[in-house]
């Protein structure tokens, strides 16, 4: 959630190194929270990039700034699932 004066927009982004990141892959990558709790779920299964890794980072950026000169977004419950591949 946001409050009034929060970012209006998040973007979605991973990397496979921790230095290059990419939206590449990810259906509907821009978030765009609201001023009371929402949830949102992102399947990451069809990003190729992430298929058969060890690790992976996650990173979301606020692409649309504050309104004013205060303001936050607020995160709970981030949960990250995967499921081990057969060999």
């Amino acid at each position: 959630m946001r409050t009034n004066n929060g970012a209006k927009n998040q973007q979605l982004s991973y990397s496979t190194d921790g230095v290059n990141f990419s939206s590449y892959g990810i259906q509907n990558f821009v978030l765009e929270p609201d001023t009371d709790w929402k949830r949102f779920e992102i399947d990451l299964k069809t990003v190729p990039a992430l298929a058969n890794i060890p690790m992976a980072y996650f990173r979301i950026t606020f692409t649309d700034g504050n309104t004013g000169e205060s303001g936050n977004n607020r995160f709970d419950n981030i949960i990250v699932e995967g499921r081990k591949l057969s060999e």
